[in-house]
């Protein structure tokens, strides 16, 4: 939920993003991983990069929003799909966060 929090509110937070993926149960380094959005990496081997701001919003405010995570812990690779929150479920749970 906090990755789809950070979609709505256009803000690339990649530390959310690692810290799922840890969450997941994949084994990685977080040396070895990168986050950008779009074809912007906007952290690697756990810190933030400079990047484009600009580029990286103006891709977050479109309707298809592309999160890339790299592990480098081999080849392997997935997709995942998923639907943004919208504000009534931000309103009935903004109390409890």
């Amino acid at each position: 939920m906090l990755v789809k929090c950070s979609l709505l509110g256009r803000d690339p937070y990649w530390g959310r993003i690692l810290s799922e993926a840890g969450a997941s149960g994949a084994s990685f380094n977080p040396d070895d991983s990168a986050v950008s959005y779009g074809d912007h990496i906007v952290a690697a081997g756990g810190i933030a990069r400079d990047h484009d701001v600009n580029a990286v919003a103006a891709h977050m405010q479109q309707d298809h929003i592309q999160i890339g995570v790299t592990l480098g812990d081999g080849a392997g690779a997935a997709h995942a799909y998923m639907t943004d929150l919208g504000y009534a479920y931000l309103d009935e749970n903004k109390g409890t966060s």
